[in-house]
């Protein structure tokens, strides 16, 4: 690893200004580039995602195992689609 990034394991880098402008043109800046943080309402919609499904997966096992009728479950069906779109 030494040996690729052109460093002493013992010493490390050079304190010449010159060797470390060099360095900085090859390897580049030794830094993590910022991320975009998400905004207060992204975090929120996504939030809100998260609970849809929920209430969704909960609904359809609702629908799937309750003892109705058809027509129930069409009304029933029909409400929750509504709901989700």
């Amino acid at each position: 690893l030494c040996t690729k990034l052109k460093t002493d394991p013992i010493n490390g880098l050079p304190n010449e200004k010159s060797l470390l402008e060099a360095r900085r043109r090859i390897f580049g800046r030794n830094e993590i580039p910022a991320v975009p943080s998400k905004s207060f309402l992204r975090l929120a919609w996504e939030a809100l995602q998260s609970v849809n499904r929920l209430a969704f997966a909960a609904a359809i096992r609702r629908f799937l195992l309750d003892e109705l009728s058809l027509r129930k479950k069409m009304v029933r069906f029909v409400i929750l689609a509504l709901m989700v779109h």
